[in-house]
């Protein structure tokens, strides 16, 4: 395991996360979703 040593705080593991656009495109969403387009603009089709 390798440790750094940033202005003297010794540091273990540097955590890095980003806001997600609340708003994704369709195609996006479904990628990011596993569904397809399909299924996402009917959600009738998940019952």
């Amino acid at each position: 395991m390798n440790v750094a040593q940033v202005r003297g705080v010794l540091a273990e593991r540097v955590v890095v996360s980003t806001n997600l656009d609340p708003f994704l495109s369709l195609r996006a969403l479904a990628g990011y979703s596993g569904l397809s387009i399909r299924t996402l603009r009917n959600p009738d089709l998940l019952t």
